[in-house]
């Protein structure tokens, strides 16, 4: 746990020197530094697409959800398919990540 927290401290001072914005996660209501994820990837589908601002945590996990679980990248509706099951389930581990954030944010973001 205490790793833990220092890696989310490490991250939150090395995101706010870099100019990263705080916003509120989209997927798990957290006030943090926030990433602006594309739902239809870039590589294959530009920068036109529709995007969320998730928190680093949420975006690495569903960066690894969909990783795992979509077949073809080409196929928007597969995609945006997978991405709408994970964005509406919460597993146990991101309800524990989501507890740690938010502790964290509590003596770095307030």
């Amino acid at each position: 746990m205490v790793f833990i927290l220092g890696f989310l401290t490490e991250l939150a001072m090395s995101m706010k020197k870099n100019g990263h914005k705080i916003g509120l996660c989209q997927k798990c209501n957290i006030k943090f530094y926030i990433h602006n994820h594309h739902i239809l990837p870039k590589a294959n589908f530009g920068n036109d697409g529709e995007t969320i601002d998730l928190c680093p945590n949420c975006h690495t996990h569903c960066h690894v959800y969909m990783t795992e679980k979509v077949t073809n990248k080409s196929n928007p509706e597969e995609v945006q398919l997978i991405w709408k099951t994970w964005f509406t389930q919460i597993d146990p581990v991101v309800k524990v990540v989501i507890l740690v954030v938010a502790l964290t944010s509590l003596f770095w973001i307030i």
